[in-house]
């Protein structure tokens, strides 16, 4: 996630269909407690100029795999976190698998890969996987 924060340039601020503005960068991606207190809260995602509300339905912990926690990368420790990301959002307004800019409200705008999992009934669900080292 830091190397998705580094690449969209720290991008924040209101979003809609055809614009979003910048904003300060932050240095620190969004960790899984930051995901936490959103549960419930619906996110924007842009896909070219159409804008689709989806709610964060659920975050759930997984296990770290291939670099144990606390481990050394590049000589710095590291406190990685690998947790799991469940969306819906409406079926009339699906999009396909991709990375999509997504703004949250207390995490700014952020390029996030977005899966459609499940078929769509009333709600189209989606999943991201986030892996911090």
């Amino acid at each position: 996630m830091a190397a998705v924060a580094a690449a969209t340039g720290g991008l924040e601020g209101s979003a809609s269909a055809t614009t979003l503005q910048p904003a300060a960068r932050t240095d620190s991606p969004p960790r899984l407690k930051d995901f936490e207190r959103l549960i419930g809260t619906p996110f924007s995602v842009a896909n070219g100029t159409v804008l689709t509300s989806v709610t964060l339905d659920s975050v759930t912990p997984t296990a770290m795999t291939g670099l144990p926690r606390n481990a050394t990368a590049g000589g710095a420790k590291t406190t990685g976190e690998q947790f799991s990301l469940m969306f819906s959002g409406p079926a009339s307004n699906s999009f396909p698998q991709g990375t999509y800019r997504v703004s949250a409200p207390g995490l700014g705008t952020f390029d996030l890969f977005l899966v459609p999992v499940g078929g769509p009934d009333t709600k189209q669900h989606y999943q991201a996987i986030i892996v911090s080292i």
